[in-house]
């Protein structure tokens, strides 16, 4: 009787979604086949453009079924508030709609094709996001933080239990797994949790959103949320603040201050951090909650000057691109973030979400000022200055040189391949019409693939090797065989002692006459790396015969099978790298035999 109540539960709350956002459950629906059909074809090679395909739809659906919620919303503000702010709410409306067609013209093919397309999607959404939050209680500034928060509180509370189903389908993939005997097959556990994390969380979420005519005058936080609050998120977000410092300190001692990591674990984390303080107004100035409202903007003014002097060390090297003018966006804004709650504490929230969505309209719609252009612009400059740099550029014609620095020739492949990927070449007068990637190295004297020796195409190069079954491997003779898999640092296995040291894996035999051990035999990884990768040149096929090591010791004939080896590319800049994955089968017969 439980399950028939839960199952009629939620079958109201689909059907009380379904008639509120219809086309937003349908996309959301869609968006969950699509995505689970791209893993399903994932699993044979021959369809991988299938999958692409897939996959790329399944995302524009999720697109769609987050568009869409937008436009209900507005709709339902306006017949809300058409007499009094329709001006202002429709003219939103339009703006947001406009996003959402000039996403939809800039993708190109099945499939996210361009860089550009991602910050735009990116800015549609925290657009409409921002102006959602804010035109549901455009005139009620003692209403908004409690609309807000119970936004939170539904997304939240929609994440629990699409969590708590995922839980059941993961233990439900398991069992099947087991009894199909594919045990670790992914795809059995992705199922689950997109089918959790999809439209069911997204149906419990629309079942929850707060509607435009709420009351909220008798609002009240909840008691748990409360100490929630108080007992664990302020004190995380303040030990936070002594890592980050900590961490800081660290780099600028290792002379790396000026790195991506730090714009990263600064900028983020601080926005979650303004977050909190809008919910906080909500509580009682005392104890933890009054010092972190008080003195946290003034903590993180330190750590903004760091980000700021970062952003303008990496700007004046390396330009604008989309995703770094973003980042630069939101940095402005958290800056005017902590400027407002310093000096003019209390609750700024609706105007400060309103700069924000300001913000990205002007990134999105604001002619020349947008992400786009102005990577655009930047990232030709980039271009002409690596080019004079390297003497192929002068006065306006090219001349190949093939004498280039090797990092100088990585940053203008880099700069390349992102303006190809994202803009194209038309507006750059110097190169040939038809230039691209492909023909580059005619141009310059260098492309992608060019400058680097056999020996270093090798270090680069990821090596993985798998055989399909045991019964390719020659046992004929041998009547002990120890299997080890994913050989850790050290292993026990019968009378064998394997020890993984740097790139060798030493093993040694447990003598029971001396009581002790003596060595057996020694492998090294980087001897088979390389015999690997020439069998690669030479054969269309490598069989666990060719990789085979065989040998006499401690009055034993011994042959070992590599099942699975798996090398990362190897950066001499970083110096030798462990190979990540070895297995292996190892025969022993006695000589007398």
């Amino acid at each position: 009787m439980e399950i028939k109540k839960v199952l009629h539960r939620h079958r109201q709350r689909l059907d009380q979604s379904f008639r509120r956002f219809p086309i937003s459950v349908v996309f959301s629906f869609l968006a969950c086949l699509l995505l689970i059909l791209s893993i399903h074809m994932s699993l044979n090679p021959l369809t991988h453009e299938n999958r692409l395909r897939f996959l790329g739809l399944g995302l524009l659906s999720l697109l769609g079924a987050a568009s869409t919620l937008v436009v209900y919303l507005f709709m339902e503000g306006l017949r809300v508030k058409l007499k009094k702010n329709h001006f202002f709410i429709a003219f939103l409306w339009i703006t947001c709609s406009l996003l959402l067609l000039d996403v939809y013209v800039q993708l190109q093919g099945p499939f996210l094709s361009y860089s550009q397309n991602i910050s735009y999607f990116v800015a549609l959404m925290a657009t409409a996001t921002v102006t959602i939050l804010f035109v549901g209680r455009l005139y009620q500034d003692e209403a908004y933080i409690p609309y807000l928060t119970l936004i939170f509180q539904t997304f939240f509370r929609a994440l629990n239990t699409a969590t708590f189903l995922a839980v059941i389908l993961l233990l439900l993939s398991l069992v099947l797994a087991l009894i199909t005997g594919r045990v670790w097959e992914t795809p059995f556990y992705l199922y689950s949790l997109l089918i959790a994390y999809g439209p069911f969380f997204f149906i419990q979420f629309l079942w929850g959103f707060p509607f435009h005519d709420q009351d909220f005058n008798h609002f009240r936080l909840s008691s748990s949320l409360k100490k929630v609050f108080k007992n664990i998120f302020i004190p995380l977000s303040l030990v936070y603040q002594v890592f980050v410092y900590a961490f800081s300190i660290y780099s600028w001692v290792q002379g790396d201050l000026v790195r991506p990591l730090t714009i990263h674990l600064i900028l983020w984390p601080s926005l979650g951090g303004l977050v909190l303080l809008m919910v906080l107004q909500l509580l009682d100035d005392q104890g933890w909650i009054h010092f972190f409202k008080k003195y946290y903007p003034l903590i993180k003014l330190p750590l903004l000057a760091l980000l700021y002097y970062i952003l303008i060390v990496r700007v004046l090297r390396l330009g604008v691109v989309e995703v770094r003018y973003f980042v630069i966006l939101l940095s402005l804004w958290l800056g005017l973030v902590i400027l407002v709650h310093i000096f003019s504490p209390g609750n700024q929230s609706k105007l400060l979400l309103q700069v924000l969505a300001l913000f990205f309209l002007v990134a999105t719609l604001g002619g020349p000022l947008t992400a786009s252009r102005l990577s655009l612009i930047s990232q030709s400059r980039q271009l002409e200055n690596r080019l004079i740099q390297a003497d192929i550029l002068t006065a306006g014609d090219l001349t190949p040189n093939r004498q280039t620095p090797r990092d100088l020739q990585k940053e203008i492949v880099d700069i390349v391949a992102y303006l190809e990927e994202g803009h194209g070449f038309s507006h750059i007068s110097y190169l040939p019409k038809d230039f691209s990637q492909a023909n580059m190295e005619t141009v310059f004297g260098f492309g992608p693939d060019s400058g680097l020796s056999p020996e270093e195409e090798a270090l680069l190069q990821a090596l993985s090797y798998r055989a399909d079954n045991l019964e390719e491997f020659y046992m004929e003779g041998y009547d002990r065989m120890i299997l080890v898999r994913d050989l850790a640092p050290s292993r026990v296995e019968g009378n064998l002692i394997f020890n993984r040291q740097g790139n060798q894996i030493y093993i040694q035999v447990v003598n029971s006459r001396k009581e002790g051990l003596v060595p057996f035999t020694k492998i090294d990884l980087d001897l088979l790396r390389e015999r690997y990768l020439t069998l690669l040149r030479t054969n269309d096929q490598v069989s666990p015969q060719d990789l085979a090591i065989e040998g006499r010791s401690q009055g034993m004939d011994y042959k070992i099978y590599f099942t699975e080896v798996h090398f990362p590319p190897k950066d001499p800049s970083l110096g030798q790298k462990l190979s990540d994955k070895i297995s292996l089968v190892l025969f022993l017969r006695d000589q007398d035999t």
